[in-house]
């Protein structure tokens, strides 16, 4: 505090009745009339962190649910690149979670279609979602794996808005549906 700055910190006070308050400090010293002084602002942060820890439990309950969830998940900013993703899709598509994160979704798992030809971002009905803000849904495309295989998918990407209604990406879900393809074959063959 002789330094002059203003300090702030988070502290815990004691109240009246023995509770513990958490609260918000802010404190500076300054000289009057040749006396120092010190003059603290405390503010009652009991609201703030009750919300913070509101805030923290949902967190932990949607980091749950992207973990349990047998469906691939991803979510997509609106420049296309992946903002998170759970172990089911980053499995699926042969990668570590964090290999995903910050990448171009649609440059490293919908490139290329079926007949090997390549993929244009503005045809993919995924970019679509959050460029158009409509629901997109398919099962007659692939998704490619990092070693360089594909696999067919059913899929359905949709659109992510935030309180205002603004769109700010969207979020994939996707399942492998080899055995299913696999089975339709075999009953036309039939």
């Amino acid at each position: 505090l002789k330094s002059g700055d203003l300090h702030n910190f988070e502290s815990t006070l004691q109240g009246k009745s023995g509770e513990l308050i958490p609260v918000q400090v802010s404190c500076k010293n300054f000289s009057f009339e040749g006396q120092d002084y010190i003059c603290a602002f405390v503010r009652d942060e009991r609201e703030r962190h009750q919300a913070r820890q509101t805030i923290q439990s949902l967190e932990r309950q949607n980091a749950l649910i992207l973990e349990a969830a047998g469906e691939g998940i991803v979510g997509l900013n609106l420049e296309g690149k992946t903002a998170f993703v759970n172990p089911a899709a980053a499995a699926m598509l042969g990668y570590d979670q964090q290999e995903l994160i910050g990448r171009f979704s649609h440059a490293l798992w919908h490139h290329t279609k079926a007949d090997g030809s390549p993929y244009p971002n503005e045809e993919c009905p995924i970019y679509g979602a959050y460029k158009d803000g409509h629901v997109h849904h398919g099962d007659t495309e692939v998704f490619w794996r990092k070693d360089g295989t594909c696999f067919p998918a059913e899929y359905s990407s949709t659109p992510m808005r935030n309180d205002q209604g603004t769109l700010v990406g969207a979020v994939v879900t996707f399942r492998n549906i080899s055995e299913r393809k696999a089975a339709e074959r075999a009953i036309m063959e039939l």
